[in-house]
């Protein structure tokens, strides 16, 4: 069995990548072609639902970071970061705000 380099989310916990090179491990991996059998996520090193969370917006890294060194459930780490969006009140954060809430009621009983 071929051994995997490490992933992002991996290196980036460890201290060893900034959070901006979460875009260069997706074009790799969307440049792998066959060499990668891995969805988008297990590349990163994510696990699907961290990763729809993330695509919805590409700040949360740090809250799942938090989440995983806290050992919260990603329905709670989401709905504190939601309550701070909320209380910061920018417009530009209003679809995340929305999308976020969504995510949160579907993944509640989790």
């Amino acid at each position: 069995m071929k051994s995997r380099p490490a992933s992002f989310f991996d290196l980036y916990r460890a201290g060893q990548v900034p959070e901006s090179s979460i875009d260069d491990y997706v074009e790799a991996w969307h440049a792998s072609g066959d060499d990668e059998d891995r969805p988008l996520s297990a590349f990163l090193g994510l696990t699907e639902d961290e990763c729809a969370v993330w695509v919805m917006d590409g700040r949360t890294l740090p809250m799942l970071l938090a989440a995983r060194q806290a050992g919260e459930t990603l329905p709670v780490a989401v709905t504190r970061y939601l309550d701070m969006l909320r209380k910061a009140a920018s417009l530009e954060d209003r679809a995340a705000i929305l999308a976020r809430s969504h995510w949160v009621n579907r993944h509640a009983a989790d």
